[in-house]
């Protein structure tokens, strides 16, 4: 469980508080959309009322409430319900406006081990089935082009280099495929085989028209009408 703070840093409260008079000053572009922020958190303000007052609600763009979020965050130590709170406000704003790698990871850190709040938990049978079925649904028929558009290259790119297991685990797959395999994909059974019609007689796989004839390929090509089929079309 997280622990509360017990304490602030005063500067930093400083610092967030002055960012905020700036803001109040600011004037924002009228096709942007401002979020309503509250200048006192809601896990410290007693008072309801003073809460959702317009003294405690002040207006700010995507980017500034996010710095908002991320000064109350500093103004406590790390692993507290306060910093983690208020790290995942940002997040949940907009995970892709921060740039900096030190914050993403600080981010991604809150939500390690029991500060997870999924931490101990399992999707039930049924929740699974749903989330299959809505992922199945959405990516069902479609071209990577449609999923993904501009980055089909790089997820093309990335499924291809996606490497899921070790190399032990790649070979132990391997041997097993190649067991249940044995003796299935022999001669006509391999659906890569190449079938011929030899004087009008078929033959499933090339190693079938060098054992009945007993020569060189080249030599039966010399003497006989062989003509290659297609794969697919022609297999028996």
């Amino acid at each position: 469980m997280m622990k509360k703070a017990d304490s602030f840093d005063f500067n930093k409260y400083v610092e967030y508080i002055n960012f905020i008079e700036e803001c109040k000053l600011k004037k924002y572009d009228e096709n942007l959309v401002l979020h309503k922020h509250h200048i006192i958190p809601k896990h410290l303000c007693v008072d309801e009322e003073l809460l959702n007052s317009g003294k405690n609600i002040c207006l700010l763009s995507v980017d500034d409430h996010i710095k908002a979020h991320l000064y109350i965050s500093e103004m406590y130590d790390d692993g507290t319900y306060e910093n983690i709170s208020n790290l995942r406000a940002v997040r949940i704003l907009s995970n892709k406006s921060i740039k900096d790698k030190k914050i993403l990871n600080k981010i991604s850190k809150s939500y390690m081990g029991s500060n997870n709040p999924f931490y101990g938990k399992t999707h039930t049978k049924e929740v699974l089935k749903k989330i299959s079925e809505k992922v199945s649904k959405h990516f069902s028929g479609k071209t990577y082009e449609e999923i993904y558009g501009k980055e089909r290259a790089d997820e093309e790119r990335k499924k291809r280099s996606k490497k899921t297991r070790t190399d032990e685990e790649y070979k132990k797959c391997g041997k097993k495929i190649s067991k249940i395999l044995k003796g299935r994909h022999r001669r006509g059974a391999n659906p890569f085989a190449q079938p011929y019609l030899v004087d009008g007689v078929y033959f499933d796989c090339r190693k079938s028209v060098l054992e009945h004839f007993g020569r060189a390929f080249v030599t039966i090509k010399k003497y006989h009408k062989v003509e290659k089929l297609d794969r697919k079309k022609n297999k028996k």
